[in-house]
């Protein structure tokens, strides 16, 4: 079985803490927690498939 990757942990845990907030109606700060997982998420993919060797687009091809 393989490892789970850094970045679904990244996601899971903000989803998470994100309901939290939410259940205290803190929908602001839900929506913050949102998008710093996804941004965290998102640099944790690229480092990963850098390091495994691949390239990510920073552009579509024309």
């Amino acid at each position: 079985m393989s490892s789970v990757p850094q970045y679904y942990l990244t996601l899971f845990n903000s989803v998470s803490e994100a309901i939290e907030s939410m259940e205290s109606q803190n929908y602001g700060t839900a929506k913050r927690i949102l998008l710093r997982g996804q941004y965290e998420a998102e640099a944790e993919f690229v480092l990963e498939e850098e390091q495994r060797g691949i390239p990510c687009p920073t552009e579509k091809a024309k």
